[in-house]
């Protein structure tokens, strides 16, 4: 309870007026860029193990320890992929540009369906 002529703090973002993290978030979700904001649209309404649905984000993120990641983070000397070595492994490399991948996806995915799959730019 405020009295007259009492200072208080209160957290703007929030109708309370008190910090919540919900509130934080909000905040931070609405300084993404629209492509993030998509992706997570589509990632959200998954259902099945939480630890797929962290992978996707990842992966959609551009956050997975690849050799790229472990290049730029001084871990490694080589960048390139392991299964290819012909290319420097990052996310959109390992889920869908390496030979390995892609018959993996030849596998699993409709050919009618396939190229779309391939250039889609939710990777990139």
């Amino acid at each position: 309870m405020l009295f007259l002529g009492q200072a208080s703090i209160a957290w703007h973002p929030s109708a309370t007026g008190n910090f919540s993290v919900s509130s934080a978030y909000s905040i931070r979700v609405g300084q993404l860029d629209g492509a993030v904001t998509r992706v997570w649209r589509l990632i959200r309404p998954y259902r099945g193990l939480p630890k797929i649905r962290l992978f996707m984000w990842l992966a959609c993120r551009n956050r997975l320890m690849t050799n790229a990641e472990r290049v730029r983070r001084h871990s490694t000397l080589d960048g390139n992929c392991y299964f290819c070595h012909d290319h420097c492994e990052d996310v959109d490399h390992i889920l869908r540009r390496c030979p390995q991948a892609v018959a993996t996806w030849q596998c699993i995915i409709k050919p009618s369906m396939l190229q779309a799959f391939m250039s889609d730019d939710t990777l990139t």
